[in-house]
């Protein structure tokens, strides 16, 4: 059986940059999509250890905001 990441649960938001204004700002647009793919994302950047335990750092948007998007 096929491991499959789809959940049907999920919600979903769809992201549109106005790429002029990107641009405008001096910034690039594929860094932009990268560090909002970090913030929402959820993977894990890196490790940290304390006290000989090792934890994963998963950077995100507080749960609120990431269940609230802003039109």
């Amino acid at each position: 059986m096929p491991i499959t990441d789809l959940k049907y649960d999920n919600p979903r938001t769809e992201i549109v940059f106005d790429r002029d204004k990107v641009a405008s700002l001096g910034l690039n647009l594929g860094l932009v999509g990268a560090d909002l793919s970090t913030m929402l994302g959820g993977n894990y950047v890196n490790r940290f250890a304390i006290q000989g335990r090792a934890y994963k750092v998963i950077p995100q948007v507080g749960r609120v905001e990431r269940l609230n998007p802003i039109s």
